[in-house]
C-alpha cells in the first residue's frame, strides 16, 4: 500500500517549497493554484491506485502472501482501506500547504483528531463479543473524511487569513 502512495508522498514534497516560495513572494494567487495543481494530481493518482486496489487487490497482496487466509483479509482491506486513499491524498497536499504557509498546527489537529476518531473507539470495540477486524478499517475510512473535511476548512481559512498581501509600495 505504502508503494502506491510514493507519488503524492514526491508531490507533497515538492509543493511545500514550490507554495513557500510564491507565500514569501506574495504571490496568493500561484499559493492557490500550486494547491489546486497539486490537489488535482493527487486526486488523480490516488483514484487511479484505489481502482487498481478495487479490481485486483489478490494480485497486489499475493506478492507478500500465497496462503489463502492471507490473502482473503488483504482483499477485504484494500478494498475498505482503498476507499481514503483520494482523501489522504489530498490531505498530504494540504498539510504541505500548511507547511508551505508557515504553520503546521492545522496539520497537527486534523491528524490528532483522527488518531482519536479512529483509537478509542478501537479500543471499545476490541473489547466487544464478536469483535470483526475490519470494523476498525471502516473506523478509518470514517476518520479520514472527517479529517479531510476539517483540512479543507482549516485551509480555506489559512488562506483567508495569510494570503492578504498589502501591495508594495514602490
Amino acid at each position: 500500500v505504502q508503494a502506491g502512495f510514493m507519488p503524492v508522498v514526491a508531490l507533497g514534497f515538492s509543493v511545500a517549497p514550490v507554495a513557500g516560495q510564491n507565500f514569501g513572494a506574495g504571490h496568493a494567487q500561484r499559493v492557490k493554484d500550486t494547491f489546486r495543481g497539486a490537489a488535482m494530481m493527487a486526486a488523480g493518482v490516488m483514484f487511479l491506485f484505489a481502482i487498481l486496489c478495487h479490481i485486483a487487490p489478490g494480485a497486489l497482496i499475493s506478492v507478500f502472501s500465497n496462503d489463502r487466509e492471507a490473502v482473503a483479509v488483504g482483499e477485504e482491506y484494500l478494498r475498505i482501506v482503498s476507499w481514503n486513499y483520494v482523501a489522504s491524498g489530498l490531505i498530504f497536499v494540504a498539510s504541505s500547504m500548511f507547511q508551505a504557509m508557515g504553520n503546521t498546527i492545522p496539520s497537527l489537529v486534523t491528524s490528532g483528531v483522527r488518531i482519536a476518531i479512529v483509537a478509542i473507539p478501537s479500543i471499545m470495540l476490541s473489547r466487544m463479543q464478536g469483535f470483526q477486524l475490519h470494523w476498525i478499517w471502516y473506523l478509518s475510512v470514517g476518520a479520514v473524511l472527517v479529517q479531510l473535511t476539517l483540512s479543507m476548512l482549516l485551509l480555506r481559512r489559512e488562506f483567508g487569513r495569510r494570503l492578504q498581501f498589502q501591495p508594495l509600495s514602490g
